[in-house]
């Protein structure tokens, strides 16, 4: 009995030891990594944020831990915000992955593209991760590709409009 004991002890300490690991080694990532991290509730309350995070939105930890998450969002936008990721949260089916608008304590709004997954605790969603990439750059780009490819096709097809009006001008001339 007292071996059986001694060796309960022995896999207790060792299970122990190992979940201290593992769990050293997830704080460590949830750390270093340089995606913005969050971690929130069914009702949007903050759980967790990782120092990514803070740098995008320019916030130390505790200005969201325990605080709704929509508070990244514009005032006007934040009702919205909550209503849908109460209906993410909810909807089995909803999308992966999203772009929206939020702001700074600055005032300057960033374009973030977030992806969420569910934590699940026997078959409920308990808790939503979210990694959210700061895209307000690449928007930026696309936008002036876009706008210079707008100029050029119509800096391209005004000449080939005047060459064309001209060309039939040409041939009407020929015939009489």
């Amino acid at each position: 009995a007292e071996r059986e004991r001694r060796n309960l002890e022995q896999q207790a300490r060792q299970e122990s030891a190992a979940r201290q690991e593992s769990e050293e080694r997830f704080q460590a990532v949830w750390e270093a990594t340089s995606e913005a991290l969050a971690l929130s509730d069914p009702d949007g309350i903050v759980l967790a944020v990782n120092p990514a995070y803070c740098a995008l939105y320019g916030r130390a930890a505790d200005a969201f831990v325990g605080h709704s998450f929509a508070r990244i969002f514009p005032e006007t936008d934040q009702a919205t915000a909550l209503e849908q990721y109460r209906a993410v949260f909810a909807d089995p089916d909803s999308p992966r992955s999203y772009e929206a608008r939020v702001q700074r304590p600055d005032g300057a709004e960033r374009v973030v593209e977030a992806r969420a997954d569910f934590l699940e605790r026997n078959g409920e969603r308990v808790a939503m991760i979210s990694a959210v990439r700061d895209i307000t750059e690449r928007k930026r780009l696309d936008q002036a590709h876009h706008d210079f490819v707008a100029m050029t096709s119509h800096d391209l097809a005004s000449p080939l409009t005047v060459l064309r009006a001209r060309a039939q001008l040409l041939k009407r001339r020929q015939r009489y």
